[in-house]
């Protein structure tokens, strides 16, 4: 008697053209009852076992049925709340903008009068008396150094 081949799960499931998951769902609810592990190995799964259940090596099988697909009604109602939220997100974000423009205009209002507050206090001329004070200190100064210059000239050094 020959033997038949044995697959593992992924070999199972590539061979027959389904997911791993699918074939793990089905050792697990002992769709395969030859089905055995060796140790702490890979599960090995007999042909016969595959070919009981509906499953064909080779050939692609039919989706599982075990997962029903949502109701057309409950996609529709889905879209319909995920649609409603969209909107109300938008409708926020438009009011939030709103908000944002008027606060940079108004601070843009702001910049202006401020820079013309500095205009008219950068062109206001400087008092007589303090014009007057400058010119004295900036003719000392120029005294001093002359000063300081012929005294260096005239100062003997101590070399001589």
């Amino acid at each position: 008697m020959t033997e038949r081949p044995e697959f593992t799960i992924a070999e199972a499931a590539t061979a027959c053209g389904v997911s791993a998951k699918t074939i793990r769902r089905r050792v697990q609810n002992d769709a395969f009852p030859n089905a055995h592990r060796t140790g702490r190995g890979p599960w090995l799964i007999p042909v016969e076992d595959l070919l009981a259940d509906g499953l064909q090596p080779g050939k692609p099988s039919p989706p599982d049925l075990d997962e029903p697909e949502p109701a057309v009604t409950d996609k529709v109602d889905a879209d319909l709340a995920e649609l409603a939220r969209l909107r109300e997100q938008n409708a926020d974000l438009r009011r939030r903008a709103e908000v944002a423009e008027a606060i940079a205009q108004e601070r843009e209002r702001t910049i202006e009068t401020q820079a013309t507050a500095l205009k008219m206090i950068e062109a206001a001329p400087a008092p007589l008396d303090q014009l007057e004070r400058l010119a004295a200190e900036r003719d000392e100064a120029r005294a001093n150094a002359r000063w300081g210059y012929r005294r260096r000239l005239r100062k003997p050094t101590d070399n001589e």
